[in-house]
């Protein structure tokens, strides 16, 4: 594996955990938006393992709807997750005027373990 995807991937699962506590401490807009990372750093890896690289998030969030979502490769519901918890982010992150339940970043958790599960296990069918 590249060593940028090594690094993604570890910052993807830290990212889980880091969500878990935010949580627990009632933090959940800032939960929400360590499980977006986990998703997006986890895209990053993948992306980086086929020699790619962007600077923006809608970038790579694209990138991961053509190549990975819409081929099949990976399946479609991912890539919806991973819409979604950019937005969640978005609002966990700067609106003052929308709150990120308790439930919403639970669910967004769940989904970026699965996200990042189906990632992992991609990239070590690749590198086998």
């Amino acid at each position: 594996m590249r060593e940028e995807s090594a690094r993604a991937l570890s910052d993807a699962h830290d990212s889980i955990p880091a969500a878990e506590v935010l949580l627990r401490e009632n933090l959940a807009g800032y939960a929400a938006s360590r499980a977006y990372y986990a998703m997006f750093y986890a895209t990053e890896a993948l992306l980086a393992a086929g020699g790619e690289s962007y600077s923006k998030h809608s970038a790579v969030i694209a990138a991961f709807g053509r190549r990975y979502a819409a081929t099949g490769v990976l399946p479609a519901h991912l890539h919806g997750y991973l819409r979604t918890a950019f937005d969640r982010r978005m609002v966990g992150d700067y609106s003052h005027e929308e709150d990120i339940t308790r439930q919403e970043a639970a669910e967004l958790i769940n989904h970026a373990q699965e996200f990042v599960a189906a990632v992992e296990g991609h990239l070590s069918k690749r590198n086998t």
